[in-house]
């Protein structure tokens, strides 16, 4: 379920910046920015784009306890309960390459630019149901619904920022490749993942019979 998350955000947010921004996109593409060309990488695909990059997953603590039991009106089971995570997505303006009439400054200013439109994409709808894409990929087949898409469509999820310290990003773009990019932060929650594996069950005791028998002395 991670990565259709991934691609719904990265499909709302480009919608955005084509409303807003001048070219051809996509302006914001999935991949490891750790593999751009300004890291000495072959990822060409991300030059002069933002690139959102998923660098950690963390269990949200206070959705960890849930209940292994389900139960209806004539049946029971069990099953290893929902995994809540929270996905930390890092939003970076790879533009340090120029074209032959365009010089480095403008192209890493054109850069900051498009940051700022994604910051303000997220400042403007940072809560997101996933039912409301109107993406026919992640359409849920009806004659056959798959149990688990069927709980990632109800959920909603919200995207915060997370300010680094100095020394915090020192760490990040070091294990990314020792060089910064312009970025910002962003901690996604909460995206549930499933695997509907009964593991027990059985039905459910509706009434209880009880029969007295009247003992006599012979």
């Amino acid at each position: 379920m991670i990565h259709l998350f991934l691609k719904l955000i990265i499909s709302e947010l480009n919608d955005y910046l084509e409303s807003v921004s001048q070219g051809e996109g996509p302006f914001t593409v999935a991949g490891n920015v750790g593999l751009a060309s300004v890291f000495g990488g072959n990822g060409s695909y991300m030059e002069n784009r933002v690139v959102a990059s998923l660098i950690n997953l963390a269990e949200e603590p206070t959705l960890k306890n849930k209940s292994q039991y389900k139960t209806n009106s004539i049946s029971w089971e069990k099953s290893f309960p929902t995994v809540y995570l929270n996905a930390f997505i890092l939003f970076s303006a790879n533009f340090n390459s120029s074209s032959p009439n365009s010089g480095s400054e403008n192209n890493y200013t054109s850069g900051i630019e498009r940051l700022s439109q994604v910051i303000g994409f997220f400042q403007g709808k940072s809560s997101f149901k996933v039912s409301s894409f109107p993406t026919p990929n992640f359409a849920i087949n009806d004659a056959n619904p798959d149990p688990d898409l069927l709980e990632f469509q109800n959920c909603e999820f919200k995207l915060e920022i997370v300010s680094l310290t100095f020394e915090q990003c020192n760490h990040l773009w070091g294990s990314l490749g020792g060089k910064q990019l312009p970025f910002i932060l962003y901690k996604a929650q909460i995206i549930p993942i499933t695997r509907r594996k009964v593991i027990d069950g059985g039905g459910v005791i509706k009434e209880i019979e009880t029969r007295l028998n009247n003992l006599s002395n012979t």
